[in-house]
């Protein structure tokens, strides 16, 4: 669904993100990983960056945009959208994700500042 909105001329990944990942990799909260099962899948759609993309990286000593993922969240419910797209922020690269549940999409977008202290996280 969503590769035919953006209309993307890259190849599609369409890479499953197990949620287990998902929790491990991600310090949240009981009720933060209650709201998880709200999500049927996780999708990796394509990795924009200048291998993949026509679009030069941008980089200044406060953002670091050389990637950006392009996420599918599938739904059983559009109940904690919010609260689903806040706890996928956390995803340390620069993201818009996209959470689909039917026929409604809800776009979120993620931008991440390098960090001063230590510019490799």
């Amino acid at each position: 669904m969503v590769e035919k909105i953006l209309n993307f001329p890259l190849k599609i990944l369409n890479k499953r993100i197990p949620k287990k990942e998902v929790l491990e990799n991600l310090n949240l909260n009981s009720a933060q990983k209650k709201y998880l099962k709200e999500i049927e899948k996780i999708s990796l759609l394509y990795l924009l960056n200048k291998d993949t993309a026509t679009i030069p990286p941008f980089v200044d000593e406060i953002y670091d945009y050389s990637s950006i993922l392009v996420l599918e969240v599938i739904l059983n419910s559009d109940k904690h959208i919010k609260q689903l797209s806040s706890i996928l922020q956390f995803i340390p690269q620069n993201l818009m994700i996209f959470l689909i549940y039917d026929d409604k999409i809800t776009l979120s977008l993620a931008s991440k500042r390098i960090n001063k202290n230590d510019p490799t996280k």
